[in-house]
């Protein structure tokens, strides 16, 4: 492991939990700088031993789909040039390749990480042959490009970059542990940004046909806000389900475990998915989870205890929560998932491997 005077710089957004996992980790082994587009929110950083500089773009930037419009990213050169020079990494870390990637590339340092986190491999290219060209321009100036999920290796190798390293977004696994649950009522739910990517639509659906073939008292939970929330609400109205589904708003992640708790069963019908954080989070806490067979979910579903279906499959997936119905095949296939989730997704291992990474490269 590399000595604690070794210094690193994280290029990344400081107001992503899994930046903030990232740094923390870090903490220990390292000298850690770290350079946010955005300000934070939280104060988090100011209780770590990080240098920290944010060069304050609107938070709101960062979710434009116009690639126009961030081009104001640009205008954070000079400012990262500074911080750079001030701090004197050994090693740089980009997180996102076509914002903090690109902004990594400017610098230019030979021991350059570049890892990917989702759209901007799995989207950003496939706009047009210039997106395409952008970033692989940003990709050949990394020494080493990491990948959160197989998924997303396979369209790095598609692009031309064989030999990519999987460092999966771990989980704690003794923060999300298993919990004592005792809802009376059979209790289906997910934790999901109310948008159409993640199929919230989808699982007021599935829920829907659900309850025509079951005599259980149920209950839907949906965590999260959104663009869909007016939508959804109609939908459940117009499904005849609403007086049985709650829209319980957003739950900051620091707290998400108490969301899982209030569950028996996690969904996750996504459109699209890189990864699928949540359903580890949710297998961890010894939940059954029920996913689409979709990009990055069927590596972190557990094939024993968990389910994949096609997001045209509403009566398949209908039968599997009524089978679920039953709390003795819960908990064990509660037990399996959590198991599955220790065996490959602890957040320890992913940080394991990532030093590995910085100690071979510096």
């Amino acid at each position: 492991m590399l000595s604690s005077n070794k210094s690193i710089l994280i290029l990344a957004d400081v107001n992503s939990s899994h930046t903030k996992k990232w740094v923390i980790s870090l903490c220990g082994n390292f000298d850690v700088s770290l350079y946010s587009l955005t300000a934070p929110k939280e104060p988090w950083i100011k209780n770590y031993p990080v240098r920290f500089k944010s060069f304050e773009a609107n938070d709101d930037l960062s979710k434009q789909k116009s690639d126009r419009k961030k081009l104001v990213y640009y205008k954070a050169i000079k400012s990262l040039k500074a911080f750079y020079k001030d701090v004197d990494p050994e090693l740089v870390h980009a997180h996102y390749a076509t914002s903090y990637g690109m902004l990594a590339r400017k610098l230019g340092h030979n021991k350059t990480i570049i890892s990917v986190w989702g759209s901007d491999v799995l989207e950003f290219p496939n706009k047009s042959i210039l997106h395409k060209f952008f970033l692989k321009r940003i990709l050949k100036s990394a020494a080493i490009v990491c990948s959160t999920s197989k998924n997303m290796s396979l369209a790095l190798n598609e692009l031309g970059f064989k030999n990519v390293l999987i460092i999966p977004f771990g989980i704690d696994t003794n923060t999300f542990n298993c919990t004592t649950r005792q809802n009376k009522t059979y209790t289906i739910g997910t934790v999901k940004a109310l948008e159409e990517v993640y199929g919230i639509d989808i699982l007021l659906r599935v829920y829907a046909q659900y309850r025509e073939i079951s005599s259980v008292s149920s209950q839907l939970k949906i965590f999260g806000k959104g663009n869909q929330l007016a939508d959804l609400k109609k939908l459940a109205s117009e499904l005849s389900i609403q007086d049985v589904v709650s829209f319980e708003g957003f739950i900051p992640h620091d707290n998400i475990k108490s969301a899982y708790e209030k569950l028996d069963v996690y969904c996750a019908f996504s459109r699209r998915e890189s990864f699928g954080v949540a359903v580890l989070e949710a297998q961890s806490t010894e939940l059954p989870v029920l996913c689409s067979n979709i990009g990055g979910l069927p590596e972190v579903c557990d094939p024993a205890s968990g389910a994949l279906f096609s997001l045209d499959q509403f009566s398949e997936a209908a039968n599997h929560l009524k089978t679920l119905e039953n709390e003795e095949i819960r908990i064990e296939k509660g037990k399996q998932a959590r198991q599955f989730v220790c065996d490959n997704y602890d957040w320890s291992k992913s940080v394991e491997k990532m030093i590995a990474v910085y100690d071979k490269l510096a």
